[in-house]
Formats: C-alpha cells, structure tokens, sequence
C-alpha cells in the first residue's frame, strides 16, 4: 500500500465512520473549495453555523467590546521560529500530526507542536509577524480522546504550552502583519486576541456569519466576508466588509459566497473569489469598494480560484480545474491586475492540495507551487512558457512565510 493510500485512509477514520475509496476522496478533496464557494447559503452552512454557536458561547461572553482605536500589537522578543527556519508539515515522511521549524540553509528541523496522539490532524498553521506564536487549526478524533487534545483553533507561543482559541475548526483568521495580534471570527464577531494576555477584543460584530478574513498591510484594517444566518436576523447585511481600526465596517461588496480575499501589497485594492450562481468570479475593486471589476471567471467546479497578489501589486497568480467534473488535472495561471495578459504558467496534478501554490518569488517574476502531496515542488516563469522546473521546497517555503 502507498503512502498516501494509508494517509488517506488515517485521515478518513479521524473525520467519522464513513470509508470512501481512495479515489473519491481525492475529487472531493480537490473539489473542496469550489464546493465550498456553490455551497455558500445552503443547508451545510446552517448546520455549521449552529454547531459554531453552541460550541462558542463561553468564549464569546468573554471578548471586550471596543469600538474606538485597536489594541496595539505587542512585540514577544523570545521568539518560537528562529530566523531562516521555515514551518512545514512533515509531508510526506510523515503524517500530519505536527508542525516543524526548518533552517532553509542547513535542512535542521525542529518539532514545533504536535499532537500526543495519532489520529488528529493538524491544518492550516502560520507564524505571528515577530515569530512568537503559531496558530493553527487541528481535527481530532473522539476515539482518541482524552489523549488527542480537542478539535478548534490553537495558539502556541515560546514559553506557552498550547492553548485553545475557539473550540471549532474555521478558517477565517489571521495574524496581524505588524506583531503578536490575532483576529479571527466567533460566528458572526470578528475579535482580537493578543496571545501574551489572552485579552480578546470584539471588532465588528456583522450579524451573519463570517467566512473569510484578511488583513490589510497596514496591520490596522480588516477585509471580512459575511453570509446571511436568517435564522438569527432576517435582515442583516451581507457581502464583504472592511473595518479600520477606530472606524465602523464599511460594506465593500454585497455579492455573497466570497471564500478568498486578498489586499495588494500597498492595499489600495482587495481581490475577491467569489461565486455567482454556477460561477466562479475573482474580481478586483479598490478597499472603499469602488471601481470593481471581473478579472476571470468560469464553471463552478472549474474554478477560478485562489488567487494571490505578486509581490510587486501588478498581477495575480490563480488555480483552475478544467475537465469535467472528476478530472484531476489543476493549472495554474497569471493575469494582469488591470485584466489583461492573462497566461498560463504550469499545470499540476490531483495531489497539489498538500503542498500549496501558486506562491510567488519575491521579484514577482515566477510562481511556485507543489506536486504529489508537496514531495516536489517546480517552478515557472510568471510570463507563461509552460516549462515548470523543479525548485527546493524550502526555497519555495520561504517565498511563501517572507
């Protein structure tokens, strides 16, 4: 039995009963985010939603409300990523139960944090801006407990052991890109939590449930998508929303089903993955919501999808999935921000979920991104051509975490 085949299987026992075959766990894996997109609003959205709210509530009765200036972000000196050192998920020598810190020159890698036990699944990690602290998301198993650790979002500082953020798996958080500050989303509250006091502090409160977040570059502005809870307020506003530190949300956007948002590097713009009926739409628009356009669009379960900013702010990396429905095949193009030059850069296969892309090189000249769950990584020229090369993993990782 192959690696993967026996990743897979250990990840599906964590995740309940169910046993689908190997194969159709990889569709649904790499179908995951477009799914996510036509599924925004539906049944699964509500069950979710209600889950998060009973799941919550303790935490949510102790965040501080504020609606003048924000905290600012403290500085933690005793750093838990060293500089050079890149975090990464140990694929492929090695499940998915622990996050390890790499020295990019010399390969030395160190265990972060993991799990005691072996069925939980760690996802979605990151570094704070200072290095101090790393968040992440972790799917436990109820066989395992009470040695596996429970399912939510996790905070890990230098001299702090592992401490819970929200007894829920989410997506929509992120570190401040100026120091130790976490805002992440409590069902319909977009909250700050500074890690060195564990103090939390409720930004926006939206009235439908948050689904997306992003930080602005300026480490004092927040873009935030939010999707209707009709079962809570029939008629609270939804689209997409930036606050701004002393400021009340302004409404940017009143199309739903945004599951990516991403600010420019000098954030006068935001690009937004959206769906619209069958579609999948990225478009651009100015951070006051002004002046929007559609860069690229197709089927739903085509994509276009995850795009990323160069470093420069003059174009955006994206995903497609072309083929029917069931096809592996993922390509990864670049278009101008202003629409034009659309190229294609490279195609990768249906184990490219693990390992991530497109990501950039820091002169915004060529993109990057993962094959056969992130064991290879290649990378080609932004311009087109097509003729992807391969590239070290580590060089592409810190690409990616600067």
């Amino acid at each position: 039995m192959s690696y993967e085949h026996d990743l897979v299987e250990r990840a599906v026992l964590a995740l309940g009963p169910q046993e689908p075959s190997f194969e159709s766990l990889l569709l649904r894996r790499d179908r995951k985010r477009r799914n996510q997109r036509l599924a925004a609003g539906a049944v699964g959205l509500a069950i979710g939603i209600g889950v998060m709210i009973l799941a919550s509530a303790f935490l949510r009765s102790a965040a501080n409300r504020e609606t003048g200036e924000w905290p600012s972000p403290p500085f933690t000196s005793t750093r838990l990523v060293q500089p050079g050192e890149v975090l990464l998920s140990p694929y492929p020598s090695d499940a998915p139960t622990s996050v390890v810190a790499v020295d990019v020159s010399t390969g030395a890698r160190r265990s972060v944090d993991g799990c005691p036990g072996r069925c939980g699944v760690m996802s979605q990690f990151n570094t704070s801006a200072d290095r101090g602290w790393i968040a992440y998301n972790l799917r436990s198993c109820e066989e395992c407990r009470p040695v596996e650790p429970e399912s939510g979002l996790w905070v890990v500082g230098a001299e702090m052991q592992a401490r819970l953020v929200l007894p829920v798996e989410t997506s929509a958080w992120g570190w401040s890109p100026t120091g130790a500050q976490l805002a992440y989303a409590d069902v319909d509250e977009l909250i700050l939590l500074d890690p060195t006091t564990w103090e939390r502090t409720t930004i926006a409160t939206a009235g439908g449930a948050v689904s997306a977040i992003a930080w602005g570059p300026d480490g004092r502005s927040i873009a935030y998508s939010v999707e209707p809870l009709r079962t809570v307020l029939r008629d609270a506003p939804s689209g997409v929303f930036v606050v701004r530190s002393g400021s009340e949300p302004v409404g940017v956007s009143d199309a739903l089903g945004t599951s990516e948002i991403g600010w420019s590097p000098d954030g006068g713009f935001l690009v937004l993955n959206r769906a619209e009926d069958d579609r999948s739409v990225i478009e651009v628009m100015r951070a006051d919501g002004s002046e929007k356009r559609v860069l690229v669009e197709g089927p739903g379960f085509e994509g276009p999808g995850e795009p990323v900013w160069s470093p420069d702010g003059s174009r955006i990396a994206f995903m497609r999935t072309p083929g029917e429905p069931g096809d592996f095949a993922i390509e990864f193009w670049v278009i101008g921000a202003d629409g034009r030059g659309e190229v294609r850069g490279g195609v990768g296969d249906a184990v490219t979920w693990l390992g991530g892309g497109p990501v950039w090189s820091p002169d915004s000249q060529r993109i990057a991104w993962s094959l056969h769950f992130g064991s290879r990584w290649v990378v080609a020229d932004a311009d087109g051509g097509d003729s992807p090369q391969p590239i070290d993993r580590l060089v592409a990782e810190r690409w990616r975490q600067g």
